[in-house]
């Protein structure tokens, strides 16, 4: 099973801690290194997170 840390809430508080988190479940989840994992797609997906806040 791949999945985060047990934690009480679901998110760090830290955009570049999601962002190594996230990358770390999707390269275990797809049994490839973290530098293989679209960084592109994540940044993208970050960057239009911030623009609706």
């Amino acid at each position: 099973m791949v999945s985060r840390k047990p934690s009480a809430s679901p998110a760090t508080g830290y955009n570049k801690v999601h962002v190594k988190e996230q990358k770390d479940v999707v390269a275990r989840a797809f049994d490839k290194p973290r530098e293989a994992v679209a960084s592109e797609a994540i940044e993208e997906a970050t960057a239009t997170a911030k623009k609706q806040d």
